[in-house]
C-alpha cells in the first residue's frame, strides 16, 4: 500500500498490533482501532488499495482491520469476487462460502419432491 495518503493516515506511527489481534489490548485494541479507522481522513484510499492487494482471496487469507472494516466485510466488498457463488473454490472454507453451501442445501431439500410413505399392509 504505496501513496501519499499513507503519510496522512490516522494509524501512521501507532502499534500496529491493533489492528490485527488488538495487541496487548486484546478486544479493547481492536475497539481502538475501528474508532481510529472510523476518524481517519484517508479511510477510502485505504479500502481502495487493500481490496486491490486482497483481490479474490478467500477469507482465510485476510486479515486486521483496514478503513473500518473486518476481512468479513471486505469479502463482500471485493469486485469480482466469487466467494460465497456457485463459483467459488471447491473446498473454500471461508464463511460466505459455507452461508452459500448451507443456503443451497436448505433450498434443494426445501424444492425436492416428497415422497409419499407406504402405508404398511396388514
Amino acid at each position: 500500500m504505496t501513496g501519499g495518503w499513507v503519510l496522512r493516515a490516522g494509524c501512521r506511527g501507532r502499534d500496529l498490533e491493533m489492528w490485527f489481534d488488538g495487541g496487548a489490548e486484546g478486544r479493547r485494541g481492536k475497539a481502538r482501532a475501528r474508532v481510529i479507522c472510523g476518524l481517519c481522513p484517508v479511510a477510502r484510499e485505504c479500502l481502495a488499495a487493500v481490496l486491490q492487494a486482497e483481490g479474490s482471496s478467500c477469507l482465510t487469507d485476510r486479515f486486521g482491520i483496514f478503513a473500518n472494516t473486518s476481512p468479513r466485510q471486505r469479502l463482500a466488498l471485493s469486485e469480482g469476487s466469487v466467494h460465497g457463488t456457485k463459483d467459488a473454490p471447491p473446498g473454500c472454507r471461508c464463511g460466505a462460502c459455507k452461508d452459500y453451501r448451507a443456503g443451497l442445501t436448505a433450498y434443494k431439500r426445501a424444492t425436492a419432491p416428497r415422497r409419499r410413505r407406504r402405508r404398511p399392509t396388514a
